[in-house]
């Protein structure tokens, strides 16, 4: 797994943050829910009880849509306290990661408007300046004027904020993104079942491929 001392292969500048090491592991909070599971102080699966329940009700026509629903909902708890409880030590949240990586994967060092970082990441203008006030104030982003256009504001990453980003996003990957399931071909079916909800609901706007000629 990546580390502090493992980026200083990145840089030789030192991160006060990384000194900073959290009282508990990261894996450690899921290893606790695993146990109480093995435990019995929770059911196997408390959705199957759900749609039982759900169904007895009499609201069995939507029994199934609902157990996917709060399963979905469930995963996005479990995959969010993952990766902030690995981010912990960074003193950063998942959101301003998130910004970082934007801001790095730009790549070419100038900066991005506040308003393309916002809609790259789909979220409010109000999230973005939010998560921007965090990051400049410990100096891992600065914001500078457009050379350009005088209205408009640029993000752009520090040298403290690329190797803070480089460092985290190497735990993230480690600890929650490698070990993710399910992988390979499954992987690619699930992306797209999520991928088909998020169109229906107009998260983004499918692209029709063009009839050949």
């Amino acid at each position: 797994m990546g580390s502090c001392s493992q980026a200083a292969k990145v840089s030789t500048m030192s991160i006060p943050s990384c000194e900073v090491v959290a009282d508990v592991h990261p894996n450690e909070y899921f290893n606790v829910e695993v146990n109480r599971v093995l435990s019995g102080a929770v059911t196997p699966d408390p959705m199957e009880e759900a749609r039982d329940g759900w169904t007895e009700a009499g609201w069995g026509s939507t029994a199934l849509a609902m157990i996917n629903v709060t399963s979905i909902m469930r995963v996005q708890q479990i995959l969010l306290a993952k990766v902030n409880a690995v981010l912990r030590p960074y003193r950063i949240s998942f959101a301003r990661l998130e910004v970082l990586m934007v801001l790095l994967l730009a790549g070419d060092g100038r900066g991005m408007p506040l308003g393309r970082v916002g809609a790259r990441l789909q979220v409010h203008p109000g999230a973005v300046t939010s998560a921007m006030d965090r990051l400049e104030a410990d100096g891992l982003v600065r914001r500078v004027p457009h050379p350009t256009d005088g209205r408009a504001i640029l993000a752009v990453i520090t040298p403290r904020g690329e190797q803070v980003a480089l460092q985290a996003i190497d735990d993230v990957n480690a600890v929650v993104l490698e070990p993710f399931q399910p992988g390979g071909a499954a992987g690619e079916e699930l992306f797209v079942l999520l991928r088909d909800i998020r169109a229906a609901a107009g998260d983004f706007e499918p692209v029709t491929a063009e009839p050949a000629a």
